[in-house]
C-alpha cells in the first residue's frame, strides 16, 4: 500500500518566495579578443506587465510595418517576439529612433549577432511560449471580432436591401 501523506496548505511564505523570481537577474559576460569586456542584465522570469508590454510593442511594430506598406514575412514574427523579449527584459542596445525602417533594420542586424544569440539562449522557453499564446490568443479574437462585424455588415446590407434602403440616407436621418 502506497504511503500517501497528506497534502499541506499552500503558505504566504511559499508564495511570496515564488513571486521573488520575477527580480532575479542574469548577468551575461562577453569578453572580446581585444580585452574589452561587456555585460547585458536579463530577468529570465517575466512580468504579467512586461508580457504585456511586448504584446502592445509587437501590436506598434505590425501597425507602423502596415502603415509604411513595409513587408515582413510571418515566419519573422517569432523571432522578432523573441527581439522585443530581449529589449523589453533586458538593458540590451535598442534603436534610439521612432522610425520602423532603422527599427526593423537594427532587429535584422541584432538577430545575427553572438550578443543577440547569447541573451536569447538565457531566455526561459515557458515565458516565450507564454507570450505567443497570448498574441495567437489576440489573433483569434480579433478574427473572431472581424468575422462577427462582417456577418452584421451583410445583415445590415440586407435589410437595407430589403426595405428599398440601399445604403442611402433617408429624409429621416
Amino acid at each position: 500500500m502506497a504511503n500517501k501523506s497528506k497534502p499541506r496548505k499552500l503558505g504566504l511564505s511559499i508564495v511570496k518566495d515564488d513571486a521573488k523570481k520575477i527580480n532575479e537577474i542574469v548577468e551575461i559576460d562577453f569578453n572580446e579578443y581585444d580585452g574589452a569586456h561587456f555585460q547585458v542584465r536579463l530577468s529570465p522570469f517575466f512580468s504579467n506587465q512586461g508580457k504585456e508590454n511586448v504584446i502592445e510593442t509587437l501590436r506598434e511594430y505590425v501597425k507602423a510595418m502596415e502603415d509604411k506598406e513595409i513587408v515582413f514575412p510571418d515566419k519573422q514574427l517569432p523571432n522578432l517576439l523573441v527581439f522585443l523579449s530581449v529589449l523589453e527584459f533586458s538593458d540590451f542596445p535598442r534603436p534610439k529612433t521612432d522610425d520602423i525602417k532603422k527599427k526593423i533594420a537594427y532587429f535584422y542586424q541584432a538577430i545575427e549577432t553572438k550578443y543577440f544569440r547569447e541573451v536569447s539562449e538565457h531566455l526561459i522557453d515557458s515565458e516565450i511560449s507564454e507570450i505567443w499564446s497570448m498574441v495567437l490568443k489576440q489573433v483569434e479574437i480579433n478574427e473572431k471580432l472581424q468575422s462577427t462585424i462582417n456577418q452584421n455588415q451583410a445583415l445590415l446590407k440586407s435589410i437595407q436591401e430589403k426595405n428599398g434602403l440601399n445604403g442611402t440616407k433617408t429624409d429621416a436621418e
